[in-house]
């Protein structure tokens, strides 16, 4: 994967946060974005499955259970907390020129989607 874009802040939600400070709270997760965008994967499944390998400690699609949400916008919604606004997003292009989106959320949270899918992962 050669071309790959990153946005700090894409929600404009983090007014006054330097964008070297959200990218630091993201902590290895940027360097898990990096290993998969490598790999170059087809499509959001297998972006999210190298990054919970990149991880290391298992994982599960968060949002499996129904509940929580995630609009086109990138604002992770559930029930009765407030809502999260992505800190980082990466955009790549598969090589099956689809687009993958990956976004990174305080917490630990991070979602892997294309135009199919979204799979969401804590990775604390």
């Amino acid at each position: 994967m050669i071309n790959v874009r990153i946005k700090t802040d894409p929600q404009d939600h983090y007014k006054g946060i330097k964008p070297a400070k959200l990218i630091e709270a993201a902590g290895l997760i940027p360097f898990f974005i990096q290993d998969v965008a490598l790999s170059d994967p087809r499509d959001a499944q297998e972006a999210f499955e190298l990054m919970i390998e990149c991880y290391g400690f298992g994982g599960y699609d968060v949002l499996e259970g129904g509940k929580g949400s995630i609009g086109k916008d990138g604002v992770f919604v559930y029930p009765e907390d407030p809502d999260l606004y992505p800190t980082l997003s990466y955009t790549m292009k598969s090589e099956t020129d689809k687009d993958i989106e990956i976004l990174v959320y305080q917490y630990g949270y991070v979602v892997v989607r294309d135009e199919t899918k979204t799979l969401m992962v804590r990775m604390d």
